[in-house]
């Protein structure tokens, strides 16, 4: 009797379910092979809000039954389900982030933050309270930078203790210093009490393991600030003290562990140099000491670097780029806070007049968010005020000029050296990357590369090092490869914030590292599944996938063209995803994503990359 009951029962579920939209039923399926509870709950939503449904007058209790019948749940089960108080109610969120702003949103006003230029950060789905969410980092400061060296350090001494209780005092010890607090913005810790104190303590032994079985080493860990220059780079940057000897300056090495002397780096991004003019002669000078180069071409790479300009502006928001805006979009006399007053004010206004029905494309256009910082602070606009007159304007007439050219010159030959000279670039960057002749054989030289990759829970942030002892090593010719030489400018705010100073300098910035080219294209497929679900199941306009799916297919072009001999095969998979989409029925795809479709075969069937934008 119970087998026929249940039979029935599925039945009746079975019936009401087919009443729903197509895309309603693929998200219940696709809910039902991920959570029951979360298939029961959508269902449930679904129903209720259906039209067939609503003219049939069901009550609600029926309705949870066809829910909890069709997968295959108690109907009082379901009650505690549906009770908040049970902790078991879901909410329908999606995490997306601007900046270093998160906002967690209702899925309909998904549409609604993608026009205001927020990204998905996660998978979207119906979240628990205390489901973790794994999001990967970015825009990491200095300071939280710095501070997770402490934290590296402090796990590191913590893995190595023999004893349990041992470990946990280190850590405890740890936790209450000032960089601990900072650094701990990066990893998500719900709760104060004792029992959320445990589990973050085991996380960061969990962290500190995977530091220790790759270092090894006695658990000792220190920090390294400034040392003595050779004389050699002395002479070379003209860092000579009144008595004639060395000036100290900014170790290479950033900490030692075990008595390894490690340079840390974020793996999603670092410099391996960022030098005014002397820091920079001198690196050049150095990688010319080791290879042939001419004298004639070093001359011309130290002479232009000679003429690199540093300079202080007048305004306590008086940066680079506030002085920018100001000049290309403020009225003639005006001050930096009123223009950002003005701007502020108008954007509001025309927000005001947003609904959820306004495209995309009518969005008014948002301030930078520095514009918006000054407008908020009139009174620290009024200790010092900025304007385009002065020493400011002559700076920006001269930045675009004189400068502009000066800074032309040094990256023309030295990129002239980098592909001429045969091994200069290599040199170059071990140089920067080491400290090798800036220090000699000295704590602060760094032998090894500690690479460090993001991560919201702390116990999964990945860890790599490298020995960087030769020019030789592996590592230095992925830098070699992958390095992006930069002539710019540079500033920070002087004493008292009245200006900013403001100098140029040659920068070697890595992206990411080798084996981190996988991951590149593991997110993009991601991003373009998200963004597929999100348009299937009506929460974003057809519209605003398709300038997602252009924005992501656009940055993978950039990457795998950079990149081609490294990830072929991964770019062979998404092309091939987007020639299925394309047999599916999709128009002019090619125009969408920016590329032409014609494309596809030269790619997947020739050794030659061929792509047309």
């Amino acid at each position: 009797m119970d087998s026929f009951k249940q039979h029935i029962d599925e039945a009746s579920a079975l019936k009401f379910y087919n009443l729903l939209p197509k895309k309603v039923r693929h998200a219940i399926n696709r809910f039902a092979h991920q959570d029951k509870y979360k298939g029961a709950l959508a269902m449930y939503r679904e129903l209720k809000k259906n039209k067939d449904i609503k003219d049939r007058n069901l009550p609600d209790s029926q309705i949870k039954g066809i829910a909890a019948d069709f997968f295959k749940l108690s109907h009082k089960e379901f009650e505690k389900i549906l009770d908040r108080k049970t902790r078991y109610e879901d909410k329908e969120m999606v995490t997306l982030r601007k900046g270093n702003k998160e906002v967690k949103v209702p899925k309909h006003r998904v549409d609604f933050y993608l026009g205001q230029h927020y990204k998905i950060v996660e998978d979207w789905g119906i979240l628990t309270e205390a489901e973790d969410v794994e999001i990967l980092n970015e825009g990491m400061s200095t300071a939280e930078s710095t501070a997770l060296e402490t934290v590296l350090g402090v796990c590191y001494q913590a893995a190595a203790a023999k004893k349990k209780e041992d470990k946990e005092e280190i850590l405890k010890a740890g936790m209450t210093l000032k960089e601990f607090k900072t650094a701990s913005k990066r990893w998500q810790q719900k709760g104060k009490d004792e029992k959320a104190r445990q589990k973050e303590i085991n996380n960061l032994l969990k962290f500190g393991k995977s530091i220790y079985d790759i270092v090894g080493g006695d658990g000792s860990f220190e920090f390294q600030g400034k040392g003595s220059i050779t004389k050699d780079w002395a002479d070379w940057s003209s860092k000579v003290k009144k008595d004639g000897t060395p000036k100290k300056d900014t170790s290479k090495t950033d900490i030692v562990l075990g008595g390894k002397r490690y340079s840390v780096k974020n793996a999603n991004g670092a410099q391996l140099m960022s030098g005014k003019k002397g820091e920079s002669i001198a690196t050049a000078a150095a990688a010319a000491n080791v290879t042939n180069m001419t004298d004639k071409a070093l001359n011309k790479i130290k002479e232009s670097m000679k003429k690199l300009e540093e300079t202080t502006t007048k305004g306590y928001y008086a940066s680079l780029d506030n002085l920018k805006i100001l000049k290309d979009q403020g009225a003639p006399n005006q001050t930096l806070f009123d223009f950002a007053t003005k701007e502020k004010a108008k954007y509001e206004k025309a927000m005001a007049k947003v609904t959820d029905d306004t495209p995309k494309k009518d969005y008014p256009k948002k301030p930078t968010a520095a514009i918006l910082d000054i407008a908020d602070n009139p009174q620290n606009a009024a200790k010092a005020k900025t304007t385009i007159s002065g020493i400011n304007a002559s700076f920006l007439k001269d930045m675009e000029g004189v400068f502009q050219t000066n800074q032309d010159d040094v990256k023309k030959f030295l990129q002239a050296a980098f592909d001429k000279t045969a091994g200069y670039k290599k040199e170059f960057v071990f140089e920067a990357a080491t400290g090798n002749q800036k220090f000699g054989n000295v704590v602060q030289r760094a032998d090894y590369m500690l690479c460090w990759k993001p991560h919201n829970n702390i116990e999964k942030f990945k860890i790599s090092t490298y020995e960087c002892k030769k020019s030789s090593d592996k590592i230095i010719g992925v830098y070699e490869d992958q390095v992006d030489l930069q002539v710019n400018w540079k500033s920070g705010s002087s004493a008292g914030h009245l200006g900013y100073n403001a100098y140029q300098n040659v920068r070697l910035s890595l992206q990411d590292t080798a084996n981190e080219m996988e991951d590149a294209v593991n997110e993009q497929n991601k991003n373009f599944n998200t963004y597929t679900q999100l348009l299937t199941e009506g929460y974003i306009s057809e519209g605003a996938f398709w300038d997602k799916v252009k924005e992501i297919s656009n940055k993978f072009v950039d990457k795998a063209k950079a990149l081609w001999n490294r990830f072929i095969m991964f770019f062979k998979v998404a092309i091939k995803k987007i020639t299925d989409a394309a047999n599916a029925g999709i128009e002019s795809l090619g125009n969408v994503v920016g590329l032409e479709m014609s494309v596809i075969d030269n790619i997947l069937n020739k050794s030659t990359f061929i792509i047309k934008l």
